[in-house]
């Protein structure tokens, strides 16, 4: 025997083990897998609620199961992940049995084939509520704020400006407003628009009707202005009393876009007694002034005053 024909035999050779080893290998597999065994499994679970109705307590999202089927059932299961999620459908309150919903909401393939042993937790405790809604406003991120020297020209606009919450009446009892998420920007220099997003509720029985809102924001630049403005009397004053100085340097500041409207008579500044000054001295207030601007300091604090008909 020349040595090419002792390669081709060996060759012949280590194919007929190989395809031996193959039917073996997949003989044992049919075998196996054709056997019976006890698997323990998850299952994910969802319900299906009457329209007006909401869980007052929720209800676990995943049952564990132990199951007894053949090796075949198992493989297929795990092949289609969609197989170990149940819909539960819930009709009233009150204690719900799983082992025997859960064999009858499985595939009818699946069904026959399956023997459900046992299930954590054996029973379900259902409480549904009247299913309410509540509006509530939109509260304002924290972080959202100006760059020094810039301020907020106009009030700030979301759209919508309210969210409506889902639920049992005793989950939305205490919800007065509800959080955007943070702004998440540096300070503003100039005018912004954006969507921003609202926050998810830790409790999943909580549900909302809206999952964002935009924001519009006016931003300007703002700068001091010094004005005077004349100190006044009260009527009860005018014709007694007379005070020195009788104007008041105010300081304040002011967006450019309304630079122009701050004139002194935007301003009132009243002088009246106060006890703890000296017997001469009477304190001077501001007790108008625009909306728009916001005061830095105003001087003097205090007059002299002086009778004129003593």
């Amino acid at each position: 025997m020349t040595a090419s024909d002792l390669r081709h035999r060996l060759k012949d050779d280590r194919i007929s083990i190989a395809v031996c080893f193959l039917i073996s290998l997949l003989a044992w597999l049919v075998i196996k897998l054709s056997q019976e065994y006890n698997h323990n499994i998850r299952f994910n679970v969802s319900y299906r609620l009457p329209a007006a109705q909401a869980f007052d307590r929720l209800p676990p999202s995943t049952l564990n199961a132990q199951l007894r089927a053949k090796g075949w059932t198992f493989l297929s299961m795990s092949w289609d992940k969609g197989r170990d999620t149940i819909e539960i459908p819930i009709i009233a309150s009150g204690a719900l049995p799983l082992i025997p919903i859960i064999q009858e909401r499985l595939p009818a393939d699946l069904s026959e084939r399956i023997n459900i042993l046992s299930i954590t937790p054996m029973q379900l405790d259902i409480r549904l509520e009247e299913k309410v809604s509540k509006k509530v406003p939109i509260s304002l991120p924290p972080d959202l704020t100006t760059a020094p020297q810039h301020q907020f020209s106009q009030p700030i606009v979301l759209q919508p400006d309210s969210v409506t919450l889902y639920g049992t009446a005793r989950l939305l009892a205490p919800i007065t407003s509800w959080a955007t998420e943070p702004f998440g920007g540096a300070p503003l220099k100039e005018s912004f628009e954006g969507e921003i997003e609202l926050v998810r509720s830790s409790n999943t029985l909580i549900t909302k009707d809206v999952n964002s809102c935009v924001v519009r924001v006016a931003v300007e630049e703002i700068t001091e202005k010094q004005i005077y403005v004349p100190i006044t009397l009260g009527d009860s004053h005018k014709d007694s009393i007379q005070i020195f100085p009788d104007q008041a340097l105010v300081k304040c500041t002011v967006g450019l876009s309304s630079y122009d409207q701050v004139k002194r008579d935007a301003f009132i500044l009243r002088a009246a007694p106060d006890p703890s000054l000296q017997k001469s001295e009477w304190k001077v207030e501001i007790t108008k002034m625009p909306d728009f601007v916001t005061l830095i300091d105003y001087s003097p604090k205090t007059v002299e005053f002086f009778l004129i008909n003593p």
